[in-house]
C-alpha cells in the first residue's frame, strides 16, 4: 500500500507541504474483553506472575527480618515501645498525631495519616517547609 500525504499546518516557508502517514488508523476496539482463549502471549503472562512471586517474596523477608530485629535488637524494641507510648498518651490527652516528611518519606507520612484517620485517630500531615511559613497554628497546644 502506497502512503497517503496529510497537509502539515501550520506552513512554514522551505518545509515540505505534505508528511507521509506513519501508519494505517487504528481500528476501534471491541466493547467487550477478548475471551481468555484468545490472548496469544502466555509466556508475557508468565513472567508477569514470576515478577509478582519474587516481589512477595522479597516482602516476605523484609517483614521476616524486621520481626526478628524487634525481637532481638534492645535499640529497635526501646524505640518502637517509646513511640507507640508516646502517640497513646497524646491521644488519650486529646491532642493529634502530627507527621512530618519531605519527598518519598512524606509520601508514607500522608498515607500514614489516612491509615490513622480511618482508625480514628486524630491525625494530619505537616510538610517542614508548610510549617516554616504559617502551618504551625494546625498543630495547637
Amino acid at each position: 500500500m502506497a502512503p497517503t500525504y496529510q497537509p502539515l499546518t501550520p506552513v512554514s516557508p522551505g518545509l515540505a507541504t505534505s508528511m507521509p502517514l506513519v501508519c494505517d488508523p487504528i481500528p476501534p476496539l471491541p466493547m467487550t474483553p477478548p475471551d481468555a482463549d484468545d490472548i496469544p502471549d502466555k509466556a508475557a503472562d508468565k513472567a508477569a506472575l514470576s515478577t509478582a512471586l519474587q516481589v512477595i517474596a522479597a516482602e516476605r523477608d523484609a517483614l521476616t527480618y524486621l520481626g526478628q530485629l524487634y525481637d532481638s535488637d534492645p535499640m529497635a524494641q526501646d524505640g518502637f515501645t517509646r513511640a507507640v507510648s508516646t502517640i497513646s498518651k497524646a491521644i488519650t490527652r486529646g491532642g493529634k498525631l502530627v507527621v512530618s516528611g519531605v519527598g518519598k518519606s512524606g509520601k508514607i507520612g500522608q498515607k500514614v495519616v489516612a491509615t490513622m484517620n480511618s482508625f480514628g485517630i486524630r491525625s494530619t500531615f505537616l510538610h517542614p517547609t508548610e510549617a516554616l511559613h504559617g502551618d504551625l497554628g494546625m498543630i495547637g497546644e
